[in-house]
């Protein structure tokens, strides 16, 4: 059976974003040996609303997570066109700052290479 948690967000995004993992029982789910990949929607070069995932959204679902997992991880490819790598999708959406203080392993593909980050 599927389900699905809709809201419209009021006031605290952390908040609603708490509460939607919880009505999918997440810790039920996600425990802290788990390993947790995010993939982000960077298809634009920089944050367009409605189109990429927001760097707020991003900071707040990272950091609920990083305070239940150990091994919590957020990667995305380049641009299917090759119009831009990763990289730049991380550097115009905020990324590498956003996951520098929660300690967030972070990869991307560039070039065909694989890079990690701790």
């Amino acid at each position: 059976m599927y389900s699905a948690y809709i809201t419209k967000i009021e006031a605290n995004l952390k908040e609603d974003l708490l509460r939607s993992l919880e009505f999918r029982n997440g810790k039920e789910h996600v425990k802290t040996d788990s390993p947790v990949f995010v993939k982000p929607n960077f298809t634009f070069p920089y944050h367009k609303e409605g189109i990429t995932t927001s760097p707020e959204l991003l900071k707040n679902l990272l950091e609920i997570l990083k305070e239940r997992v150990d091994n919590l991880f957020l990667g995305e490819s380049c641009n299917r066109n090759h119009l831009f790598f990763a990289d730049y999708g991380f550097k115009s959406h905020n990324i590498y700052v956003i996951c520098r203080e929660p300690g967030i392993f972070l990869n991307h593909e560039y070039k065909h290479f694989l890079y990690l980050y701790s």
